[in-house]
């Protein structure tokens, strides 16, 4: 008898054990083998890899892995996968792409892209408000307040406009997700 209850014990046991690793595999999961116990730029490259895969075909998704691999010394992969998104060239991806030249320290690049995204769409109040307040810190008060004045005629009950022009005055650019 105590020998059935163990084995019905073990068994137990091992089922949900294996239905656990089915299940993780089925959520989607990434197996921490992945990245435990490598070195830094091993686990980066593989779980790039794994985000590059998931991203497929969205572009702030992939924006957000060439922003990964531009910031962290990769330029080449993060500008191949900047080229890929910019091939349709939305608006909001050219925002995108300016805000990592920003951080990478390529202002001139940074405002390329933002000028971009407004020749794609001149309405936007919110890249209208965040260029000019990139502006307004590089400097370009003048063009920057126009930028404001426009943004806050298309977007009047805004909190993060007048927010944005406000801390660009402070040296503050304006942080989206």
């Amino acid at each position: 008898m105590r020998t059935r209850w163990g084995l019905l014990v073990i068994a137990v046991f091992l089922l949900g054990m294996f239905s656990g690793i089915a299940l993780s595999k089925k959520s989607g999961a990434i197996d921490s083998n992945v990245y435990m116990g490598k070195t830094p730029e091993e686990a980066a490259a593989a779980l790039m890899r794994e985000a590059v895969a998931r991203a497929k075909d969205d572009s702030w998704e992939l924006l957000a892995v060439a922003r990964a691999y531009y910031l962290g010394g990769d330029k080449e992969k993060g500008t191949a996968l900047i080229n890929r998104v910019s091939a349709g060239g939305e608006s909001s991806d050219w925002a995108v792409i300016a805000r990592t030249y920003w951080e990478a320290g390529e202002k001139d690049k940074a405002m390329q892209a933002f000028e971009k995204s407004l020749r794609v769409n001149p309405d936007n109040a919110k890249v209208l408000a965040e260029f000019g307040a990139y502006l307004n810190v590089s400097g370009e008060r003048e063009r920057a307040e126009k930028m404001f004045a426009k943004a806050f005629e298309l977007g009047p009950k805004s909190t993060y406009l007048p927010a944005w022009a406000a801390g660009s005055y402070l040296g503050v650019v304006p942080r989206r997700r």
